[in-house]
């Protein structure tokens, strides 16, 4: 195999996320000694989807944020984009993984109004049968190209190497996971050095 490149990227939040985060933080902090361990985990789910896009916390808004307000309201989204911007000069292909069905939906939404391309998705929607021809369209388009994936859905067996770049967007806490997801682009018949870039925030869990 060519070589695979860890890029890990720790970021800062912008000053807005980074004062909602820590109200967030603080405020479950304060019920840990009332709220059940269920809850408390439910609540610590929520951070890590506020730091996946704090608008997924306000859904609706997310269903119509264009990628302009995307890229204001999260330092990461920005970043992302101005990876996926590098992706596209060299005119090769970028897998996303987030397991959030709404980001992967504005994923789409936004990065086609952006780029004007077909952007191509496999999560617990897409049945089965259809996976395998979202890789072959993918696969087969020349040049630039962006595939938004669930990494549990994704899972094992998929081949895509027609990428050269992963980018782990929502961090897993099991790594196995993401080393799962990753190997769907680094492994046999791939040609290209593969990019891995693992996006999240400092001070923060």
């Amino acid at each position: 195999l060519p070589e695979k490149i860890d890029i890990h990227q720790a970021l800062q939040m912008n000053e807005s996320e980074a004062t909602l985060y820590n109200n967030e933080r603080e405020s479950i902090i304060s019920k840990m000694g009332t709220e059940s361990s269920s809850n408390v985990l439910t609540l610590i789910q929520n951070l890590r989807q506020y730091t996946t896009h704090p608008l997924l916390l306000e859904v609706d808004q997310l269903g119509i944020a264009d990628i302009r307000a995307l890229k204001q309201t999260s330092s990461k989204f920005s970043r992302t984009i101005e990876i996926i911007d590098e992706i596209n000069v060299r005119k090769e292909k970028v897998i996303i993984f987030t397991e959030y069905l709404q980001m992967i939906d504005a994923f789409k939404r936004c990065l086609h109004e952006h780029y004007s391309i077909e952007i191509f998705t496999i999560d617990g929607r897409v049945d089965i049968s259809e996976r395998q021809n979202n890789i072959d369209q993918f696969s087969s388009k020349e040049g630039f190209g962006i595939m938004v994936l669930n990494p549990k859905t994704a899972g094992m067996g998929l081949n895509i190497t027609a990428a050269n770049h992963v980018i782990h967007y929502t961090r897993q806490w099991n790594p196995a996971l993401e080393e799962q997801a990753s190997a769907r682009s680094y492994r046999n018949k791939q040609s290209k050095n593969v990019n891995v870039y693992y996006l999240y925030y400092v001070n923060t869990i």
